[in-house]
């Protein structure tokens, strides 16, 4: 403004100076500094990018900034979330939304810091826009992990990612009773054989969850299982639990599901005991099929 009014007094006092006729008035324009009010304006996609990084919602705009319509602005000095807002922008406040839905589960999962819990968050959440960060951050836990156990480690092991904690150690190769750790967080306490495991109990967070036979480091054989806080026979092939009382109670689960889509989560008096339609009996038919095992053709 001070360099107009010179620009005037010049002009009225000694003609045109050079340069005075091009002097722009001040344009209203977005906040340059800001990389989150400039995704809201922008593209609503880039504002999960400028969250994820960390941008600072609580900074307020220096300017007024001009609305994408053209139409309206908004004064200087509001946030980004109050400047989608004000120029009504939908697909900015929904990044907002989905954003404030996420960003709780991944800060629980991100302060706990253990493999366990990312590996849980990635299965359960596969639509999470902190699903990156989560996998970056539990590469980067295990790969501490590793490094802790290495340090710790009396001797080597055949078996990847599992590390010999206590036991024999002859010639540099565990052997006989001793207790190992793998990178998960899992413990093993049992007989080695060359550096194999063998025989022994599986922990998972300091409680046994399995105690049996083992190959190539992975629970395999009969044992016995920890299931609802009780112990109960079980069989094992490479880690996948295959007895036939897991696998039929597995499928009696899908079949209770399967019928609660049918007759509603809590039924009419009495509609449990009732004998089943011809369509359910035709969907639990379809869905043995699917599952592989033969053992409820009827579904009675």
């Amino acid at each position: 403004m001070r360099s107009i009014l010179l620009c005037l007094l010049l002009v009225m006092g000694a003609g045109v100076v050079a340069g005075c006729a091009q002097q722009p008035a001040k344009k209203v324009t977005s906040e340059a500094g800001n990389n989150l009010h400039q995704a809201v304006l922008s593209d609503s996609k880039a504002i999960f990018s400028a969250l994820i990084d960390g941008a600072d919602e609580t900074r307020l705009s220096r300017r007024p900034v001009a609305c994408p319509n053209g139409r309206d602005r908004a004064s200087a000095g509001i946030t980004a979330r109050d400047l989608a807002k004000i120029c009504g922008l939908n697909d900015a406040l929904e990044a907002f939304a989905v954003y404030d839905r996420d960003v709780l589960s991944w800060q629980a999962v991100h302060r706990a810091n253990e493999p366990a819990d990312y590996q849980a968050f990635l299965a359960a959440e596969p639509d999470n826009i902190f699903r990156n960060k989560a996998q970056q951050a539990l590469a980067g836990r295990l790969q501490q992990i590793r490094a802790e156990l290495q340090a710790s480690s009396q001797c080597a092991l055949q078996e990847p990612d599992w590390f010999w904690i206590s036991g024999e150690c002859p010639q540099g190769v565990a052997q006989g009773e001793g207790i190992a750790r793998n990178t998960e967080g899992n413990e093993f306490r049992g007989r080695v054989t060359d550096g194999r495991l063998v025989q022994g109990k599986w922990l998972e967070n300091n409680r046994i969850v399995y105690d049996g036979g083992f190959a190539e480091g992975l629970r395999h054989g009969d044992g016995i299982c920890l299931h609802e806080g009780a112990y109960e026979p079980c069989r094992y092939y490479r880690n996948d639990r295959v007895d036939d009382v897991f696998v039929q109670r597995r499928l009696m689960a899908r079949h209770l599901e399967y019928l609660r889509t049918v007759r509603g989560s809590g039924g009419q008096p009495g509609s449990w005991s009732q004998a089943l339609s011809a369509e359910e009996k035709n969907m639990l038919r379809n869905l043995d099929r699917s599952s592989g095992y033969n053992s409820a053709d009827t579904g009675e």
